[in-house]
Protein backbone atom coordinates (compact mmCIF):
# COMPACT_ATOMS: atom_id res chain seq x y z
CA UNK A 1 0.00 0.00 0.00
CA UNK A 2 1.56 3.27 -1.12
CA UNK A 3 0.77 6.01 1.35
CA UNK A 4 1.01 9.76 0.78
CA UNK A 5 3.18 11.93 2.97
CA UNK A 6 1.56 13.05 6.21
CA UNK A 7 1.28 16.65 5.09
CA UNK A 8 -0.97 15.54 2.21
CA UNK A 9 -3.50 13.50 4.22
CA UNK A 10 -5.78 16.47 4.80
CA UNK A 11 -5.64 17.63 1.19
CA UNK A 12 -6.47 14.13 -0.12
CA UNK A 13 -9.48 13.78 2.19
CA UNK A 14 -10.81 17.22 1.26
CA UNK A 15 -10.27 16.62 -2.46
CA UNK A 16 -12.08 13.26 -2.39
CA UNK A 17 -15.05 14.75 -0.56
CA UNK A 18 -15.27 17.65 -3.00
CA UNK A 19 -14.84 15.44 -6.07
CA UNK A 20 -17.31 12.76 -5.00
CA UNK A 21 -19.76 14.42 -2.61
CA UNK A 22 -19.41 18.08 -3.69
CA UNK A 23 -18.85 19.27 -0.13
CA UNK A 24 -16.18 19.80 2.49
CA UNK A 25 -15.72 16.86 4.88
CA UNK A 26 -17.59 17.07 8.16
CA UNK A 27 -15.38 17.04 11.26
CA UNK A 28 -16.33 13.50 12.27
CA UNK A 29 -15.66 12.02 8.83
CA UNK A 30 -12.45 14.00 8.38
CA UNK A 31 -11.01 12.82 11.70
CA UNK A 32 -12.07 9.23 11.06
CA UNK A 33 -10.26 9.00 7.72
CA UNK A 34 -7.30 11.03 8.97
CA UNK A 35 -6.71 8.51 11.76
CA UNK A 36 -6.89 5.63 9.27
CA UNK A 37 -4.25 7.33 7.13
CA UNK A 38 -1.99 8.01 10.10
CA UNK A 39 -2.27 4.41 11.27
CA UNK A 40 -1.42 3.17 7.76
CA UNK A 41 -4.81 1.49 7.38
CA UNK A 42 -5.93 3.54 4.36
CA UNK A 43 -4.67 4.95 1.09
CA UNK A 44 -6.35 7.21 -1.46
CA UNK A 45 -7.90 4.31 -3.36
CA UNK A 46 -9.36 2.94 -0.14
CA UNK A 47 -10.76 6.35 0.76
CA UNK A 48 -12.49 6.62 -2.61
CA UNK A 49 -13.97 3.15 -2.16
CA UNK A 50 -15.23 4.04 1.32
CA UNK A 51 -16.96 7.17 0.05
CA UNK A 52 -18.45 5.38 -2.97
CA UNK A 53 -19.93 2.73 -0.66
CA UNK A 54 -21.67 5.35 1.50
CA UNK A 55 -25.42 5.99 1.39
CA UNK A 56 -24.74 9.65 0.73
CA UNK A 57 -22.74 8.91 -2.43
CA UNK A 58 -25.46 6.59 -3.75
CA UNK A 59 -28.01 9.45 -3.80
CA UNK A 60 -25.61 12.12 -5.04
CA UNK A 61 -25.95 12.87 -8.78
CA UNK A 62 -22.76 12.40 -10.76
CA UNK A 63 -20.87 15.09 -12.65
CA UNK A 64 -22.70 18.10 -11.36
CA UNK A 65 -21.56 21.62 -12.21
CA UNK A 66 -23.18 23.64 -9.46
CA UNK A 67 -22.54 26.90 -11.27
CA UNK A 68 -24.55 25.90 -14.34
CA UNK A 69 -27.83 25.04 -12.65
CA UNK A 70 -30.57 27.02 -10.97
CA UNK A 71 -30.82 25.99 -7.31
CA UNK A 72 -34.60 26.69 -7.43
CA UNK A 73 -34.58 28.72 -4.24
CA UNK A 74 -37.50 30.82 -5.49
CA UNK A 75 -39.57 27.73 -6.26
CA UNK A 76 -38.89 25.75 -3.07
CA UNK A 77 -41.21 26.18 -0.12
CA UNK A 78 -39.42 25.35 3.15
CA UNK A 79 -41.69 25.81 6.16
CA UNK A 80 -40.02 26.24 9.55
CA UNK A 81 -41.68 25.02 12.75
CA UNK A 82 -40.90 26.80 16.01
CA UNK A 83 -41.92 25.60 19.47
CA UNK A 84 -41.02 28.47 21.80
CA UNK A 85 -41.36 29.98 25.26
CA UNK A 86 -39.63 33.07 26.67
CA UNK A 87 -36.83 33.36 24.13
CA UNK A 88 -36.97 37.08 23.40
CA UNK A 89 -33.18 37.30 23.69
CA UNK A 90 -32.69 35.06 20.63
CA UNK A 91 -35.89 34.86 18.61
CA UNK A 92 -35.33 37.96 16.46
CA UNK A 93 -31.96 36.71 15.18
CA UNK A 94 -33.32 33.19 14.80
CA UNK A 95 -36.26 34.34 12.68
CA UNK A 96 -34.05 36.71 10.70
CA UNK A 97 -31.77 33.91 9.50
CA UNK A 98 -34.56 31.36 9.15
CA UNK A 99 -36.48 33.78 6.93
CA UNK A 100 -33.61 33.72 4.44
CA UNK A 101 -34.29 30.06 3.64
CA UNK A 102 -37.88 29.51 4.80
CA UNK A 103 -40.72 31.10 2.86
CA UNK A 104 -43.10 30.50 5.74
CA UNK A 105 -42.78 29.98 9.47
CA UNK A 106 -45.33 28.53 11.91
CA UNK A 107 -45.02 29.08 15.64
CA UNK A 108 -46.37 27.37 18.74
CA UNK A 109 -45.92 29.54 21.82
CA UNK A 110 -46.24 27.66 25.10
CA UNK A 111 -47.21 30.61 27.30
CA UNK A 112 -44.43 33.18 26.90
CA UNK A 113 -44.52 36.02 29.40
CA UNK A 114 -41.77 38.13 27.81
CA UNK A 115 -41.68 39.85 24.38
CA UNK A 116 -41.29 36.64 22.36
CA UNK A 117 -44.73 36.75 20.73
CA UNK A 118 -44.51 40.48 20.07
CA UNK A 119 -41.25 39.92 18.18
CA UNK A 120 -42.64 36.98 16.18
CA UNK A 121 -45.54 39.06 14.90
CA UNK A 122 -43.11 41.52 13.30
CA UNK A 123 -41.86 38.97 10.76
CA UNK A 124 -43.89 38.62 7.57
CA UNK A 125 -42.69 35.05 7.07
CA UNK A 126 -44.42 34.08 10.32
CA UNK A 127 -47.76 33.07 8.84
CA UNK A 128 -49.42 31.18 11.71
CA UNK A 129 -49.12 31.39 15.51
CA UNK A 130 -50.74 28.98 17.96
CA UNK A 131 -50.67 30.18 21.56
CA UNK A 132 -51.43 27.94 24.51
CA UNK A 133 -51.26 28.41 28.26
CA UNK A 134 -51.78 26.23 31.28
CA UNK A 135 -51.32 22.87 29.56
CA UNK A 136 -49.13 20.09 30.98
CA UNK A 137 -45.68 20.07 29.43
CA UNK A 138 -45.64 17.74 26.40
CA UNK A 139 -43.09 18.25 23.63
CA UNK A 140 -44.43 15.52 21.32
CA UNK A 141 -47.99 16.86 21.51
CA UNK A 142 -46.74 20.33 20.62
CA UNK A 143 -44.57 19.16 17.73
CA UNK A 144 -47.48 17.26 16.21
CA UNK A 145 -49.62 20.40 16.45
CA UNK A 146 -46.86 22.28 14.63
CA UNK A 147 -46.63 19.55 12.02
CA UNK A 148 -50.32 19.94 11.17
CA UNK A 149 -49.88 23.71 10.98
CA UNK A 150 -46.90 23.34 8.65
CA UNK A 151 -48.56 20.80 6.34
CA UNK A 152 -51.44 23.22 5.74
CA UNK A 153 -48.90 25.48 4.02
CA UNK A 154 -48.24 22.76 1.38
CA UNK A 155 -44.47 22.70 1.93
CA UNK A 156 -41.77 21.00 -0.08
CA UNK A 157 -39.76 20.65 3.12
CA UNK A 158 -40.38 21.17 6.81
CA UNK A 159 -37.59 22.33 9.10
CA UNK A 160 -37.67 22.22 12.90
CA UNK A 161 -35.93 25.07 14.74
CA UNK A 162 -36.01 26.06 18.41
CA UNK A 163 -36.10 29.66 19.55
CA UNK A 164 -32.55 29.62 20.91
CA UNK A 165 -31.10 28.22 17.69
CA UNK A 166 -29.74 30.34 14.83
CA UNK A 167 -28.81 29.17 11.34
CA UNK A 168 -25.32 30.23 10.36
CA UNK A 169 -25.05 33.21 7.98
CA UNK A 170 -25.33 32.50 4.24
CA UNK A 171 -27.09 29.21 4.85
CA UNK A 172 -29.26 29.72 1.77
CA UNK A 173 -26.22 29.66 -0.53
CA UNK A 174 -25.44 26.14 0.69
CA UNK A 175 -28.83 24.67 1.52
CA UNK A 176 -30.66 25.17 -1.77
CA UNK A 177 -27.79 23.63 -3.74
CA UNK A 178 -27.89 20.64 -1.41
CA UNK A 179 -31.61 19.96 -1.51
CA UNK A 180 -32.23 20.66 -5.20
CA UNK A 181 -28.94 19.87 -6.98
CA UNK A 182 -26.62 17.70 -4.92
CA UNK A 183 -29.20 15.52 -3.12
CA UNK A 184 -32.44 16.04 -5.08
CA UNK A 185 -34.05 12.85 -3.73
CA UNK A 186 -32.70 12.75 -0.17
CA UNK A 187 -35.61 12.47 2.30
CA UNK A 188 -33.90 13.70 5.48
CA UNK A 189 -31.21 16.29 6.20
CA UNK A 190 -29.26 16.58 9.44
CA UNK A 191 -27.38 19.61 10.74
CA UNK A 192 -24.40 19.93 13.02
CA UNK A 193 -25.32 21.60 16.30
CA UNK A 194 -22.72 24.01 17.69
CA UNK A 195 -23.03 24.73 21.46
CA UNK A 196 -22.20 28.44 21.59
CA UNK A 197 -20.39 29.56 24.74
CA UNK A 198 -19.98 33.03 26.27
CA UNK A 199 -18.65 34.84 23.15
CA UNK A 200 -20.14 35.35 19.65
CA UNK A 201 -17.57 33.11 17.90
CA UNK A 202 -16.81 30.70 20.75
CA UNK A 203 -18.28 27.24 21.28
CA UNK A 204 -17.89 24.43 23.78
CA UNK A 205 -15.64 21.81 22.23
CA UNK A 206 -17.29 18.48 23.00
CA UNK A 207 -15.12 16.51 20.60
CA UNK A 208 -16.98 13.45 19.35
CA UNK A 209 -20.05 14.52 21.35
CA UNK A 210 -20.81 17.36 18.93
CA UNK A 211 -24.25 16.36 17.73
CA UNK A 212 -25.93 16.03 14.37
CA UNK A 213 -29.71 16.26 14.41
CA UNK A 214 -32.26 15.45 11.74
CA UNK A 215 -34.13 18.71 11.37
CA UNK A 216 -35.39 18.87 7.78
CA UNK A 217 -37.63 16.45 5.90
CA UNK A 218 -38.64 16.36 2.24
CA UNK A 219 -42.43 16.02 2.14
CA UNK A 220 -42.63 14.23 -1.21
CA UNK A 221 -42.99 10.52 -0.53
CA UNK A 222 -44.06 10.91 3.09
CA UNK A 223 -47.15 8.97 4.29
CA UNK A 224 -50.27 10.87 5.27
CA UNK A 225 -50.06 9.62 8.85
CA UNK A 226 -46.53 10.93 9.52
CA UNK A 227 -46.05 12.14 13.07
CA UNK A 228 -43.61 12.65 15.92
CA UNK A 229 -43.55 9.80 18.41
CA UNK A 230 -43.78 9.64 22.20
CA UNK A 231 -40.60 9.33 24.29
CA UNK A 232 -39.77 7.47 27.48
CA UNK A 233 -39.25 10.67 29.46
CA UNK A 234 -41.74 12.75 31.49
CA UNK A 235 -43.49 15.35 29.35
CA UNK A 236 -42.07 13.64 26.28
CA UNK A 237 -38.76 15.36 26.88
CA UNK A 238 -35.93 14.75 24.39
CA UNK A 239 -38.17 13.96 21.41
CA UNK A 240 -36.66 12.68 18.23
CA UNK A 241 -36.80 15.32 15.52
CA UNK A 242 -37.18 12.53 12.98
CA UNK A 243 -40.69 11.69 11.86
CA UNK A 244 -41.96 8.16 12.50
CA UNK A 245 -41.82 7.44 8.77
CA UNK A 246 -38.12 8.35 8.41
CA UNK A 247 -36.37 6.01 10.82
CA UNK A 248 -34.86 3.89 8.07
CA UNK A 249 -34.31 6.71 5.58
CA UNK A 250 -30.98 7.83 4.16
CA UNK A 251 -29.89 10.86 6.16
CA UNK A 252 -27.69 13.47 4.47
CA UNK A 253 -25.43 15.67 6.55
CA UNK A 254 -25.81 19.27 5.47
CA UNK A 255 -22.88 21.67 5.44
CA UNK A 256 -25.17 24.19 7.16
CA UNK A 257 -24.55 24.53 10.89
CA UNK A 258 -27.08 25.50 13.55
CA UNK A 259 -25.64 27.55 16.39
CA UNK A 260 -27.32 26.73 19.71
CA UNK A 261 -27.44 29.38 22.46
CA UNK A 262 -29.36 27.46 25.12
CA UNK A 263 -26.26 27.21 27.35
CA UNK A 264 -24.56 30.41 26.23
CA UNK A 265 -24.19 31.93 29.72
CA UNK A 266 -23.87 30.61 33.24
CA UNK A 267 -27.36 31.91 34.04
CA UNK A 268 -28.87 30.06 31.07
CA UNK A 269 -27.07 26.86 32.05
CA UNK A 270 -28.44 27.06 35.59
CA UNK A 271 -31.95 27.72 34.27
CA UNK A 272 -31.76 24.74 31.90
CA UNK A 273 -30.49 22.50 34.69
CA UNK A 274 -33.38 23.55 36.92
CA UNK A 275 -35.90 23.10 34.09
CA UNK A 276 -34.86 19.53 33.32
CA UNK A 277 -34.74 18.52 36.98
CA UNK A 278 -38.17 20.02 37.54
CA UNK A 279 -39.73 17.95 34.77
CA UNK A 280 -37.52 14.88 35.05
CA UNK A 281 -36.26 14.57 38.65
CA UNK A 282 -33.91 11.74 39.58
CA UNK A 283 -32.98 11.13 35.98
CA UNK A 284 -30.40 8.38 35.56
CA UNK A 285 -30.06 8.23 31.78
CA UNK A 286 -28.42 11.67 31.68
CA UNK A 287 -26.93 11.50 35.19
CA UNK A 288 -29.39 14.00 36.60
CA UNK A 289 -28.43 16.49 33.87
CA UNK A 290 -25.23 17.35 35.75
CA UNK A 291 -23.41 17.58 32.43
CA UNK A 292 -25.08 20.94 31.80
CA UNK A 293 -23.08 22.44 34.66
CA UNK A 294 -19.79 20.55 34.38
CA UNK A 295 -16.55 22.00 33.03
CA UNK A 296 -17.85 25.51 33.61
CA UNK A 297 -14.72 26.84 35.32
CA UNK A 298 -12.21 25.55 32.75
CA UNK A 299 -14.18 24.56 29.67
CA UNK A 300 -12.49 23.37 26.51
CA UNK A 301 -13.54 25.83 23.84
CA UNK A 302 -12.92 26.40 20.16
CA UNK A 303 -13.81 29.14 17.69
CA UNK A 304 -15.96 29.32 14.58
CA UNK A 305 -14.41 30.89 11.48
CA UNK A 306 -15.72 34.19 10.19
CA UNK A 307 -18.92 33.70 8.25
CA UNK A 308 -20.28 30.90 10.44
CA UNK A 309 -21.59 33.06 13.31
CA UNK A 310 -23.31 36.38 13.89
CA UNK A 311 -20.77 38.79 15.43
CA UNK A 312 -23.54 40.94 16.88
CA UNK A 313 -24.81 38.32 19.31
CA UNK A 314 -24.61 39.62 22.89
Amino acid sequence: MKLPSKKNYSEIIKKCYLDLLYREPDTEGFNYFLNLFKNKNLDEIGLIENIKNSDEYKITPRRIDLNKFDDKRNETNIVAMYRIKNVDRWIAKSLEYASEVCKEIVVLDDGSTDDTLKICKKYKNVVDIHRQTGLPFDETRDRNILLKMALKRKPDFIMTIDGDEILMPNSKEILFKEINLIYPTAPVFSFQFIPMWEKPNQFLDKGKEIKWRERMVRIQGQPKDMHFEQTDFPGNLHPSYTLSSNKSSVIVRSAVKINHYGCYTQTLREQKYEFYNKHDPNNTVFDGYRGILTNVDNPKVDYLPEGEFDPNII
